[in-house]
């Protein structure tokens, strides 16, 4: 038998809890006070939220109340005045997750519909149970970290799904085109579609000493071996004879997403730069914040990385920071069965994505986690499942590098603390 004191002591502030749900034009909030109910419903406006709070407010001064918090859930983008307002009138704010109002429904009513009252009083109950969640509000250019990070992922999306419309269409002009979708980000690639829009009749249009010449000109490090393949390609491709209209209607179809992906790049380029403006600006405030390491880390790569998880000082443990991520182990164990442990992914998936392009380089067999990495997959573990467990230890390196305030020590990885000062003192 095991026995251990559990903290019986609730944490419990003089605050009246307001829950509320939230919809794009209404807003409707539910309360208790004094063995009665309140439940209002009003426009989702900024003056009408300012002046219900202050009616509000009035009323839990009158019943001892020191103040209101505002309970909710989160929404993306419509909770966002509410909590801005209630901030800016010195109110406490909190947020509830939503898979818990989805199941405690159940609970609270027996019955798992769905109606705008019923959610407040839900909500009303999680955070009387003291089952809410801090309501981050990122500020010292967190935010726009943030908001910058969001754009970049978008763009990457954008950029993946590009280049794939890109290949497909050549694959139709250029039918016998032999080399990798790779091939045309290269120099060599760029300026075949710069000077000949990647179309086989124009390759063969004046022969192979014109197209060696020109390809020679603006690629001169191009093999020469290189440039016969693509004219044979060209030549094979040729062969098809495709209508005339129809090969400039694919011209003018792959030329445009190639501009299309032109522009998905710089803007890319200048998201990149701001966010690594903005996390330099960062650092001035908070001198804790590591610098890029070679092999390691870049300065981008850790500008995504905190605009995800915000300020790390906000976390008191590493465990903390993995729930945070979704990268938390869930366990599957029900008497003699017994499951495949699993990461829950009830965090952010946009740190997740972050600490996969980190991880991604560091996985070679050379590189600072290969041999872990590979060791996994030696032992029959597929590559994709091996890359969870390199993603939580960048994480808590990560995590760790910051607390110590310390200067990066690649001894330091892979031994725990007691290993550590020993070799240290050697």
């Amino acid at each position: 038998m095991y026995i251990k004191p559990i903290d019986s002591n609730l944490k419990a502030d003089n605050n009246l809890n307001l829950a509320f749900d939230i919809g794009k034009d209404k807003l409707d909030v539910y309360t208790e006070v004094d063995q009665n109910s309140i439940q209002n419903s009003f426009n989702n406006k900024t003056l009408t939220i300012e002046k219900e709070l202050t009616r509000l407010h009035e009323i839990a001064i009158s019943k001892g109340y020191e103040g209101l918090r505002i309970i909710a859930e989160p929404t993306g983008v419509y909770h966002k005045k509410l909590f801005r307002t209630a901030r800016k009138m010195g109110h406490k704010t909190a947020i509830v997750n939503p898979e818990s109002v989805y199941k405690f429904k159940v609970i609270e009513s027996n019955d798992a519909g769905k109606t705008d009252s019923k959610d407040c009083r839900v909500i009303f109950l999680l955070a009387k149970y003291n089952k809410t969640l801090i309501d981050r509000n990122l500020i010292k250019g967190y935010a726009a970290l943030r908001n910058l990070n969001t754009h970049y992922i978008e763009q990457e999306k954008v950029y993946v799904s590009l280049r794939c419309k890109i290949f497909n269409l050549l694959k139709e002009l250029f039918c016998d085109y032999s080399f990798s979708s790779k091939f045309l980000y290269t120099n060599s690639g760029r300026q075949l579609v710069k000077r000949f829009k990647a179309n086989p009749y124009r390759i063969i249009k004046y022969g192979y000493a014109h197209f060696y010449k020109r390809m020679k000109k603006y690629a001169p490090r191009m093999r020469n071996s290189t440039i016969q393949r693509l004219w044979q390609d060209a030549k094979v491709s040729s062969r098809h004879q495709l209508d005339p209209e129809y090969v400039k209607v694919l011209e003018f179809q792959f030329i445009s997403l190639w501009e299309d992906l032109a522009t998905v790049e710089k803007r890319k380029e200048i998201i990149e730069n701001k966010m690594i403006k903005t996390y330099e600006s960062l650092r001035e405030f908070d001198p804790y914040l590591p610098d890029s390491v070679k092999g390691f880390i870049t300065k981008f790569r850790i500008a995504q990385l905190l605009a995800e998880t915000g300020p790390l000082s906000d976390f008191a443990s590493t465990n903390q920071l993995m729930r945070y991520a979704g990268l938390n182990i869930r366990e599957r164990k029900s008497g003699k069965f017994k499951g495949q442990n699993k990461i829950s992914k009830k965090g952010r998936a946009n740190l997740r994505r972050v600490l996969g392009y980190i991880v991604l380089p560091l996985v070679k067999k050379k590189a600072l986690l290969g041999s872990r990495y590979h060791r996994k997959k030696d032992a029959g573990m597929p590559g994709t499942k091996a890359m969870v467990p390199m993603m939580r230890k960048v994480l808590s390196i990560f995590y760790g590098w910051y607390k110590s305030g310390q200067p990066f020590d690649m001894d330091r990885i892979f031994l725990d603390e007691s290993q550590y000062k020993k070799l240290k003192e050697n």
